[in-house]
């Protein structure tokens, strides 16, 4: 690299990082100030709405503690038996209980809390209970109509439940009415506000799209205004002192996102928490970011076409061509590509002939590799073929010693089909076979088989041999070997049967063997697979290790148990 590039290319980056702080502090010191702005304006606004809840408050309180109506509630409920009335004077009294409740609880609630709702539960022993059947559609109910529920202590016996799935909050108080010195329990009072309706200031004034709004009675417990936050803790809000029913706003962190906390105590000594996520805050600071980013990219782009003089092509387009090469040669496995090498640079000129020397060596090493291994594979076929068992033919020529006749068809029949076994052995081992041959090679071996060991052995062939598909010699013979001495020898009470049957899908055809011997264990036979000194001992081992080579891993041996007992042994032909 030339002095005038490198030189270029220090000030460039000088000039990147002094860019880098500098744009840094900036945002720094306008998140600072957008801080303490949206401060001091959250603040004011938690205020309003503390008023206005406090307000709120303090009615829904007076309606709950200071019924007017209690003494003509207590005639009404209590005192008057509707078990002596006639039905017409039963609802009679029914409406006029509902009127009194409409006029004294639900006209002051409603003038206070457009949305707000009553429901009056009455005791189950009042006498007036039996007026107010389940389903009547009435504000008044039964106290055994109304299920439990979590409600949360406020004080002055009156408990509060927050339902942020309907954006309500629900206030009630047990109404107890004093009569000749004698407190009598006449039933639960509940007022249903909305929370609108409740805080309504937040959003008349919202300090941004993101507030989360939170009450916390006197008794610490917290109240969910905001739908949504039901999973901030109250431990969040703890620990909070109040100078003149103010707090100094602070920063908290929940699930891994920042907040700006904002709380005040109100006036019936419940506090107001208001939290606004940091994101909301400093969005208003992403017009400032854009105007940083647009002058900086603006002077980087005057900086880079003025720099095209010092960065001559002739450096970056060779090294973009040799990178290009060399991707393409990754990705098609294409050795034989070369560059033209570039002499007006020594560096790439040297780079560009390493580049195609490491190529030509590359290719020679594939081709040599690929020679010895297609020897090396050859070899193997030949020596796993070769070390075909062959104790069945000793044994046979042994079995016909004993019982050499001329007379005797039997033997005449084994020594044709032991003939044809040899015959059909020491032709080219290294060829592949029609899959019907070696059917035809097992047809002769059961015929030995029978002969050795005085069995009958029905062979059953199912499906299409084509005979388009090759196979390594001596493969069927093995399995089938493997059926008679270790399944169908040792079974007892079943009819000798060994099935081939062969299935063509789209893309292979497998080929399986089913005997109706002992069942073996599985386990034992896939450790015998997997050792590779076992290609001697075990034809299993011998064919699964020929197939392999031949077809890939996929055209190995599979074992199966069919009901009722056996072994099935299966492998796949690629079609």
């Amino acid at each position: 690299m030339k002095l005038g590039t490198r030189l270029f290319l220090v000030v460039f980056g000088f000039y990147l990082g002094l860019t880098l702080l500098a744009n840094t502090a900036i945002y720094v010191i306008a998140s600072s100030l957008n801080r303490s702005q949206v401060t001091a304006y959250l603040s004011t606004i938690v205020q309003y709405n503390a008023e206005s809840i406090d307000k709120s408050l303090l009615r829904l309180f007076e309606l709950l503690i200071y019924p007017a109506y209690l003494p003509t509630l207590y005639e009404k409920t209590l005192v008057t038996d509707p078990a002596n009335l006639s039905e017409a004077q039963q609802i009679i009294l029914r409406r006029e209980i509902e009127t009194l409740f409409a006029m004294n609880t639900y006209v002051p609630l409603r003038t206070h809390f457009p949305t707000s709702t009553f429901l009056f539960a009455l005791s189950d022993a009042s006498p007036a209970a039996s007026l107010f059947s389940p389903g009547s559609g009435s504000s008044i109910v039964t106290l055994s109509q109304v299920a439990d529920e979590p409600w949360i202590p406020a004080g002055q016996d009156i408990h509060v439940l927050p339902v942020p799935e309907r954006e309500q909050v629900i206030f009630s108080r047990r109404i107890l009415v004093t009569e000749s010195g004698t407190r009598h329990f006449t039933g639960v009072l509940a007022l249903q506000v909305s929370e609108r309706d409740l805080t309504l200031a937040q959003d008349a004034h919202p300090v941004s799209d993101g507030n989360l709004f939170f009450l916390k009675t006197a008794q610490g417990d917290v109240i969910h205004i905001t739908p949504g936050t039901e999973d901030f803790p109250g431990t969040l809000f703890s620990g909070i002192e109040y100078h003149n029913n103010r707090s100094p706003a602070t920063d908290v962190r929940h699930e891994g996102i920042r907040y700006l906390m904002q709380p005040f105590r109100l006036n019936t000594g419940w506090e107001l928490v208001c939290l606004v996520p940091y994101a909301s805050i400093n969005r208003s600071l992403v017009p400032l970011l854009v105007l940083l980013l647009s002058a900086n990219l603006v002077t980087i782009l005057l900086l880079l076409y003025f720099s095209r003089t010092y960065i001559p092509r002739v450096i970056s387009a060779p090294i973009s061509r040799l990178s290009a090469v060399i991707g393409e040669v990754m990705q098609h496995d294409d050795y034989s590509r070369s560059l033209p090498v570039d002499r007006s640079f020594t560096e790439l000129a040297v780079l560009y002939h390493a580049y195609n020397r490491l190529m030509r060596h590359i290719t020679r090493l594939i081709a040599r590799i690929y020679d010895e291994n297609e020897k090396s594979r050859q070899s193997e076929i030949l020596a796993l073929q070769a070390q075909i068992n062959p104790h069945f033919l000793y044994n046979t020529l042994d079995s016909i010693g004993w019982t050499l006749n001329p007379d005797d068809k039997q033997v005449a029949d084994v020594l044709s089909s032991l003939s044809s076994i040899l015959r059909y052995s020491i032709s080219d081992p290294n060829r592949l076979v029609r899959l019907s041959d070696e059917v035809d090679i097992v047809r002769e071996y059961i015929v030995i088989q029978e002969f050795c060991y005085s069995l009958s052995i029905r062979l059953e062939v199912e499906g299409t041999m084509l005979d388009g598909f090759y196979i390594p010699k001596l493969t069927l013979q093995p399995l089938v070997e493997n059926a008679i001495l270790h399944g169908i020898r040792e079974a007892e009470g079943v009819e000798p049967r060994v099935r081939i049957r062969a299935v063509l899908d789209e893309q292979s055809l497998e080929v399986s063997v089913e005997n109706n011997g002992k069942t073996p264990d599985l386990d034992e036979l896939n450790r015998i697979l997997d050792q590779e000194a076992s290609l001697r001992k075990h034809g299993l081992a011998n064919v699964n290790r020929r197939l392999k080579i031949r077809f890939g891993d996929a055209g190995g041996l599979r074992f199966e148990v069919p009901e009722g007992g056996g072994l099935i042994v299966r492998f796949r032909i690629p079609a």
